[in-house]
């Protein structure tokens, strides 16, 4: 269990807890309001495009540990010609949570009802990490509302040896859901105490999931922008702890568009903010005009001067 907590931190610094990266967002009303009619009491904030009409939806959503400001390296480029809607999953930042089931169809369908909420009838559903398989998962339950998905530096397979992690991760948090501020010495550690045990939850429950058939299921354009596995990237493409993923996506969903990005770490849109603008534009401004092959001559020759496609 100290080597799960310990790869968890790991986690944190790559999907947004780490405050090394300014919150680039405006506060306004949306994400700062009292929530009373918000679903869950969710903090969601959505921002319309700022120079282009009739602008296409894009869902942004962190990993674990991970918060709005997850996404600050790229969100103020996004909404010049996106409406974005970002939010803090359950137990994260000021989203609480008030039960330990954070399995990916749980979340997915948390997810519709939250662009109910935000009026987005259809959108575009971009995953970091852990995010990539809420987006995934309600793609496969919610085809007529996911336009497309792309899934950032995640594997889509089960790793076993999670089982055992989930049921202690689950106990640890009942555990800490019995507890008030008033347990711990300050208010931060309070909140720590809490965004630690959903966090944990969250990873161990959706590492313990199997994708593959989510995966299949999916008829909108998929792009997969792996991270270098040199660099804390999953490595799609070699041997790692996630096993040969880019069979795995060759298997699944053989249509996919799959790009590694040298250098990169997990959080690629951290690392290489300019290259996950280019593509992720590149990626909607396609699925907006209903053109399932976007891999021109011209972003095939940028894909191989940043990376390369699998």
């Amino acid at each position: 269990m100290r080597k799960f907590l310990l790869n968890l931190s790991v986690l944190f610094i790559f999907c947004g807890s780490t405050s090394g990266f300014a919150c680039l967002l405006d506060p306004s009303p949306q994400g700062n309001q009292s929530r009373k009619n918000v679903p869950f009491a969710s903090n969601i904030v959505v921002i319309p495009a700022t120079e282009k009409a009739n602008a296409p939806n894009l869902i942004l959503i962190h990993g674990v540990g991970g918060k709005l400001n997850s996404w600050s390296p790229v969100v103020n480029e996004l909404t010049k010609t996106h409406n974005v809607m970002i939010y803090e999953v359950k137990g994260h930042g000021d989203t609480p949570a008030t039960n330990s089931d954070f399995s990916s169809a749980k979340l997915a369908n948390e997810l519709a009802v939250l662009m109910d909420h935000a009026g987005m009838q259809q959108a575009v559903v971009m995953g970091c990490s852990m995010g990539a398989r809420i987006a995934v998962r309600a793609a496969e339950l919610f085809p007529e509302r996911i336009s497309g998905v792309v899934v950032e530096d995640m594997h889509l397979k089960k790793i076993g040896r999670f089982s055992e992690d989930l049921a202690r991760a689950r106990a640890k948090f009942e555990e800490v859901a019995k507890t008030t501020v008033a347990d711990y010495e300050t208010d931060v550690h309070f909140l720590i105490a809490k965004q630690n045990a959903s966090s944990a939850v969250w990873f161990a429950e959706g590492l313990s999931e199997d994708m593959t058939d989510a995966l299949k299921a999916i008829k909108v354009p998929v792009f997969f922008l792996a991270g270098d596995a040199k660099y804390g990237g999953t490595g799609y493409a070699a041997t790692t702890l996630f096993g040969k993923g880019i069979e795995h996506i060759r298997a699944t969903s053989p249509g996919s568009v799959v790009v590694e990005v040298f250098s990169a770490s997990h959080g690629i849109h951290y690392s290489h903010a300019g290259v996950v603008l280019k593509l992720l534009t590149e990626f909607t401004t396609a699925v907006e005009r209903g053109d399932a092959e976007w891999i021109t001559p011209e972003i095939s020759e940028y894909i191989n001067t940043i990376g390369k496609r699998w």
